[in-house]
């Protein structure tokens, strides 16, 4: 599943909504992969749970030196944040599901280096997440009427993956306490938000109980019989 990954509540996303609505739009009649939006804050679908999830962080970029993205490609309207902000609300949002996901592109414009530092730095801030982390570079386009994204460079015009720099995440031990705390703090904010998630807790609970009740009887019926014997 392609999931677009926008850094900003959807309130806050500016010109952002747009252009995922054209993503969508263009993706569909061209591919068969799955396609969902997900917007800063909002609660996972539990069918991310299930694919392998190739996470793409939708933001504007600028021409300037600072690792910066925002919500407009208008740099003095735009609402703009850290690539350490970026990645603080990417482990919010994705920590419960980080074992779906098998790569990580930071999809904004701006020149190769820029993007790849704005990389790296999400490689040093994204906890967990053992996969591969790509930067492009350019004005980079959402898919076109055929499904094709474009990097923009002066007259020149190639398909963004020829502008590709890939980089390998930071492997963090699973079995760390640190770890579990950090596992336990970000599922539980999930949990929390998620409507499907608190059905689900609901009807592991009515499980559970009705297996105690279970054990209960199979225990008793145990003890009788060892009594009489």
């Amino acid at each position: 599943m392609i999931v677009l990954y926008v850094p900003f509540a959807r309130a806050e996303a500016g010109d952002l909504v747009a252009g995922m609505d054209e993503w969508l739009r263009n993706h569909l009649p061209n591919s068969a992969e799955s396609i969902r939006v997900v917007y800063f804050g909002e609660p996972l679908k539990l069918a991310l749970l299930y694919e392998p999830l190739q996470v793409y962080i939708c933001a504007h970029g600028y021409a300037n030196s600072s690792l910066e993205v925002g919500n407009h490609k208008n740099y003095t309207q735009a609402l703009r944040i850290s690539a350490e902000k970026v990645a603080q609300r990417f482990n919010y949002d994705f920590l419960l599901v980080h074992h779906r996901i098998c790569s990580i592109h930071v999809y904004c414009c701006g020149e190769s280096r820029k993007n790849s530092a704005i990389a790296s730095q999400l490689t040093e801030d994204l906890q967990l997440f053992e996969c591969r982390i790509v930067s492009y570079s350019g004005i980079l386009t959402v898919p076109d009427m055929n499904g094709t994204q474009w990097s923009l460079d002066g007259n020149s015009r190639v398909p963004v993956g020829f502008t590709a720099r890939e980089l390998k995440s930071k492997s963090l031990a699973a079995n760390s306490d640190s770890d579990r705390v950090l596992i336990t703090k970000s599922s539980s904010l999930w949990w929390r938000d998620s409507q499907e998630s608190r059905k689900m807790s609901f009807f592991m609970h009515q499980k559970l109980d009705r297996k105690r009740k279970f054990e209960d009887v199979y225990h008793s019926e145990q003890s009788a019989l060892s009594a009489s014997l």
